[in-house]
């Protein structure tokens, strides 16, 4: 899994970020309700330079990562719900998907 590298070692240039390692370097971590068909879960989202990984989020210490996409295999569309006008939660939702899955991704 990813690693962060320690104080002692890094040499931060040009604001690199301190997170590296196997996944690459962390650009973004954040909290999202994921939604598959009618089921709609809390999820943290750890987006590195080659992989996006998407984990539960009951503990803030300890989670579990539910999937590890590589983005090279990811596509990402727009979201609009049928019949439906835009929204504000349609502005602010994704569909994210990989091989035989797709979700829709909704930040706060």
């Amino acid at each position: 899994m990813c690693s962060r590298r320690s104080s002692e070692d890094s040499a931060t240039s040009e604001g690199e970020d301190a997170w590296e390692g196997p996944c690459g370097r962390l650009l973004l971590a954040t909290t999202a309700k994921v939604k598959r068909g009618l089921r709609r879960q809390a999820r943290q989202l750890h987006l590195y330079s080659n992989v996006l990984l998407i984990s539960s989020s009951k503990f803030e210490s300890n989670f579990t990562i539910k999937h590890s996409v590589p983005l090279r295999s990811l596509w990402v569309s727009a979201y609009l719900e049928r019949s439906r006008r835009a929204t504000s939660r349609d502005r602010r939702s994704l569909t994210v998907g990989w091989s035989r899955n797709s979700f829709v991704v909704t930040f706060s």
